[in-house]
């Protein structure tokens, strides 16, 4: 009866909503005197394709590798739905697939029977499973072919297949589109879509800005181990004090907003009005226009490019690193 209550109280850990995904306290990581991850602090909530990003060298896999057990943090805490990763490895790795950088398979083995062999080792002795996730990643008619002599698109494919066998609740991948040609990424990134619609969280860390703004609900951004933003997406892009609004007559609203604000500030970008004014004045735009006979359609804060954004954000953490040091 014990063990059925530890087993009990895991499962209701495990699926209670107000328990993040992925839970990093504080975390840290020294090699030495280099503090790879330095007190790191953020939440994955469940259910969000979450990106995770920072230049070459940030700390990205080093975060990664904690949070599955492969590497032990000098000070702080991982938890992946609720489960202390230091202290219930075992209890993590059940909810968890898991690709972080490049994974090892048997190169003289199809790619078939390496998946068969990782499902066995996780206790998971089920075809049916394995031939799923090689249809899910798109390579039932490459998967008996030898491994070693896959093109790295495929291997990358494979990897992505053993992180999904057991179904887990929390999938992370490093890099997956990596080695893809453009279509290869468009279907890996349908594929996450597809598992966070069924209520899975994907952590997802990529070097390609552009994907991670098209597939991710939220985003945390790293530079020399420190956190430096972390939020929706909408949230870190909309940064800009530039107001996009779709209206009738544009000349016309331009005119009635030049009495509002600096004419140097309204200007017109393909048949739209673009306002530079603190966002906190939208409303009163908004209430200006419509009170003037206007009608908007749209009035929206501009968002920047992620990639600017991601660049902006890590250069000003950079110099603020140089003028502090």
């Amino acid at each position: 009866m014990a063990g059925a209550s530890v087993i009990e109280e895991q499962m209701r850990v495990a699926t209670d909503p107000a328990i993040p995904a992925i839970e990093f306290d504080q975390l840290t990581k020294r090699f030495g005197e280099h503090a790879a991850v330095d007190n790191m602090t953020f939440t994955v909530p469940r259910g969000s394709i979450f990106g995770f990003l920072g230049p070459n060298g940030a700390g990205k896999t080093t975060t990664i590798g904690m949070a599955v057990g492969l590497i032990p943090p000098t000070a702080g805490t991982a938890r992946v739905l609720g489960f202390d990763v230091a202290t219930q490895l075992p209890e993590v790795l059940r909810h968890v697939g898991a690709m972080v950088e490049r994974p090892a398979f048997y190169p003289f083995l199809s790619g078939r029977m390496n998946l068969q062999i990782f499902a066995k080792q996780a206790g998971l002795d089920d075809k049916v499973r394995v031939d799923e996730v090689i249809e899910m990643v798109g390579m039932s008619e490459r998967a008996d072919a030898k491994f070693g002599g896959y093109s790295t698109g495929m291997k990358q494919r494979i990897g992505i297949a053993s992180a999904l066998l057991d179904d887990p609740d929390v999938t992370i991948l490093d890099e997956p589109t990596s080695g893809l040609d453009p279509a290869g990424q468009r279907e890996i990134r349908a594929l996450v879509r597809r598992l966070a619609d069924a209520g899975h969280t994907v952590f997802l860390s990529s070097h390609i800005l552009g994907e991670i703004q098209d597939v991710c609900t939220h985003v945390a951004i790293i530079n020399r181990g420190k956190l430096v933003a972390t939020g929706q997406m909408h949230e870190i892009l909309e940064t800009s004090n530039e107001l996009v609004i779709d209206v009738d007559r544009p000349e016309e609203a331009r005119s009635e907003l030049t009495q509002m604000v600096a004419a140097d500030d309204v200007h017109l970008e393909n048949g739209r009005l673009i306002v530079q004014t603190p966002l906190e004045q939208a409303a009163e735009i908004n209430m200006r226009l419509v009170q003037a006979g206007f009608a908007v359609s749209q009035l929206r804060h501009r968002e920047k490019d992620l990639e600017d954004r991601f660049l902006e954000l890590t250069e000003q953490h950079t110099r603020s690193e140089l003028n502090n040091g």
